[in-house]
């Protein structure tokens, strides 16, 4: 049994870290990445920014085709089913480079539309905005194709490509920007183009890479069109509840948690957001761990194995844990500086200073939920994630409000309901889990006995 959980922690391990120290790179180097736009104009900045959240966005919706590769596709390899692990994948690259070209599209025939409509540019801005836009079309093509790589590398349990393709394609980009965008290392002034020009040559660096790398697993075969045809439409049955979750959680529980906030002053909004930025880096670990959790329960599925099945959720979230009870300990001995890394105003600091401890305890019960969703995503049952999900989160949205407006408890209320959203979502997904596992292993042993 000892052995068996070194085991876990050790491929839970080999998988997350390096996502880790991928992100938190990435992390530093937008950063950076920002502050060079920044001082081309404040037009080309806001350019920019929007259109970058809008793309990120789209391909980050759209992107769980590969989740669900990376789901199916461990499973294939828990049977010891190399062939359906090869067409899972191949069927992903087809599916992804196909709504790449229908986005490719409807960019470049309705940016102008779009720009105008959806955020009110005009003048010098929506210029800026064309222009970059014109570049960046490509972007989400390339990006899914990323996410396809990226989903076989989780399979195959090498996640180290990752860290060394995306680390070295932002390094990359860092220098192409400074090169591009100012006119230095004998490179032409190109602003925000070269900005534009900079990302997009990364992230073909970056793909070439992955495609170098993978070059053994890239392998179409005329004849399984037929197979392909039907692994597609299977990706994109079972992908949807996951986008939809996503833009749930991802889109309108923030969008509407912000309005709430937003009608108690700014102040309270800035400091609010700010925390969130500041939550968000300390939860990045637990992403990764939930990433390595829905690719070793999908292949441990697949090999109906009942010990790993239990294990991995549990070692998955006491790693997590850990990893958040240290940062987050960092960040509250560090909370007088921290804010001022993304703000100057004193009072919008000292509030998010004294806050932060608050916003650390009502996440306390998000690892725990994160990885069951994670788990049960991988037991296909991403439709019941998405619908309690959207009941609690209606159910906290409601709470928010009746503890700011009835209880005139502001932005206290705010974490009251996180912290209440997050536990009472552990909770059903916990039981959930554990009931599938015990359905699953019932089913199991009576099939086994009637063949024996």
């Amino acid at each position: 049994m000892k052995k068996l959980i070194s085991n876990e922690t050790k491929e839970l391990n080999n998988i997350a870290v390096p996502l880790i120290i991928q992100s938190m790179a990435g992390l530093i180097i937008g950063f950076t990445d920002q502050a060079m736009v920044g001082r081309i104009s404040i037009f080309a900045y806001s350019a920019v920014g929007v259109i970058s959240s809008l793309l990120s966005l789209l391909a980050g919706v759209l992107g769980f085709t590969s989740v669900v590769f990376n789901i199916n596709g461990a499973k294939s390899l828990g049977k010891d089913d190399n062939v359906d692990f090869q067409d899972e994948f191949i069927s992903c690259l087809i599916l992804n480079i196909l709504i790449g070209l229908i986005f490719f599209i409807i960019i470049v025939l309705f940016k102008n539309p779009l720009l105008t409509l959806l955020y009110g540019f005009k003048g010098k801005i929506l210029d800026e905005a064309v222009t970059y836009l014109n570049i960046m079309s490509v972007y989400i093509i390339i990006q899914l194709l990323l996410f396809s790589f990226s989903a076989l590398f989780k399979i195959k349990k090498i996640t180290k490509w990752i860290l060394i393709g995306s680390t070295g394609s932002s390094i990359i980009n860092l220098i192409l920007d400074y090169g591009l965008i100012f006119g230095n290392l004998g490179l032409p002034k190109l602003e925000i183009k070269g900005a534009a020009i900079a990302t997009i040559l990364s992230l073909i660096i970056n793909l070439l890479f992955y495609v170098c790398v993978c070059r053994k697993y890239i392998q179409f075969n005329y004849k399984k069109i037929n197979i392909y045809k039907f692994k597609i439409k299977n990706n994109i049955k079972e992908s949807i509840p996951l986008m939809g979750q996503e833009v749930l959680e991802g889109s309108i529980f923030i969008i509407a948690t912000n309005a709430i906030i937003s009608r108690i002053g700014v102040i309270e909004l800035s400091t609010y957001l700010i925390l969130t930025q500041l939550i968000n880096i300390i939860l990045i670990p637990m992403y990764m761990y939930g990433s390595a959790t829905l690719t070793l329960i999908s292949q441990n599925d697949g090999s109906n194995n009942k010990e790993s099945l239990t294990n991995i959720p549990k070692l998955s979230i006491l790693i997590s844990m850990i990893i958040y009870l240290f940062l987050s300990i960092l960040f509250l001995i560090f909370r007088d500086y921290l804010p001022k890394l993304i703000t100057n105003d004193e009072k919008v600091i000292l509030i998010a200073s004294n806050l932060l401890i608050y916003i650390i305890i009502s996440n306390i019960f998000n690892p725990f939920c994160t990885i069951y969703k994670y788990s049960l995503q991988s037991l296909n049952e991403s439709k019941f994630v998405l619908f309690n999900t959207a009941k609690v989160n209606f159910l906290s949205l409601f709470l928010m409000c009746f503890f700011i407006y009835i209880l005139k408890i502001q932005i206290y209320g705010i974490f009251i309901s996180l912290f209440v959203n997050y536990f009472i979502v552990f909770m059903i997904y916990l039981k959930k889990y554990n009931s599938c596992i015990a359905k699953k292993f019932n089913t199991y042993d009576i099939e086994n006995m009637k063949i024996n």
